[in-house]
């Protein structure tokens, strides 16, 4: 009998975009070294802040703060935004590394909410077990950029330190699924 555990935190993906997704193209070993690159860098700012790593299928990278579970802990949320804003500074850099390989510059998003992960083991095995980001993976597919889902951003709307350190705007309608409010949030500094 499988021992499945459901919870709420925040959570992250971090999607290469063109001509990152195209590494396949590449040799294997331009390509073993480019996602190397790309998941120490976003591997260190994750467990810098509190983070855990998610095995996900596909050309990105999606961690999870469990801290966040208790939505009253303002710690645990302020560093796991500050880690969402560390791993876009990182970004940058990375993609000019990636020249050296002969890989063009190469576009990232990420795209933050409160997601609800199911895990088939316990949380901290699951680096080496899938575990779903529905919500997220959904947010992701129609996001053109960076994004914030609504119950992250309603998390930080609710908080006056979390909302007077991280600013959010509206930044257009897109419908994410049914039952889903149809906007996606930016989030600066």
């Amino acid at each position: 009998m499988v021992n499945l555990k459901s919870y709420s935190c925040f959570a992250s993906i971090i999607d290469l975009m063109a001509p990152g997704q195209r590494l396949s193209s590449y040799p294997s070993e331009t390509a073993k070294q480019f996602n190397t690159e790309f998941t120490n860098r976003m591997t260190e700012s994750a467990l810098k802040y509190g983070g855990k790593l998610v095995n996900r299928a596909g050309k990105g990278f999606a961690c999870y703060f469990p801290d966040t579970s208790d939505r009253s802990n303002v710690e645990a949320f302020r560093n796991a935004l500050l880690c969402s804003i560390e791993q876009l500074d990182k970004m940058g850099p990375l993609s000019y590394d990636m020249m050296r390989l002969r890989i063009p510059k190469t576009s990232y998003k990420i795209c933050i909410d409160y997601e609800t992960l199911s895990f088939e083991t316990s949380e901290e095995e699951a680096i080496n077990s899938p575990i779903g980001l529905p919500h997220l993976s959904k947010i992701s597919w129609v996001a053109p950029g960076n994004v914030m889902g609504e119950n992250l951003y309603m998390i930080i709307s609710s908080s006056p330190e979390l909302s007077r350190q991280f600013g959010t705007r509206k930044i257009g309608e897109c419908i994410i699924y049914p039952n889903t409010p149809p906007y996606s949030i930016y989030l600066y500094l």
